[in-house]
């Protein structure tokens, strides 16, 4: 079964994705930690953790410790 996106799980993926990007483009996380994020977020879906999903989509705390983690 394909995890489905609503309007805004699709918007909250859009602020995600522009984060991460933001984020590694003034150099505050490395390519390899916004890709392992991206591959990390893309592979939940895949097996339809929607759980996992929704955390990062909807919850900012998720996205601000994995900054800090990616950072250490």
């Amino acid at each position: 079964m394909a995890l489905e996106l609503s309007g805004a799980d699709h918007d909250a993926l859009d602020n995600l994705l522009g984060r991460v990007l933001d984020l590694q483009a003034a150099n505050r996380v490395s390519r390899e930690a916004s890709v392992s994020l991206l591959a990390h977020i893309l592979t939940a879906a895949a097996i339809d953790n929607a759980g996992e999903v929704q955390s990062w989509l909807h919850i900012p705390r998720v996205v601000e410790e994995w900054e800090k983690r990616a950072n250490a």
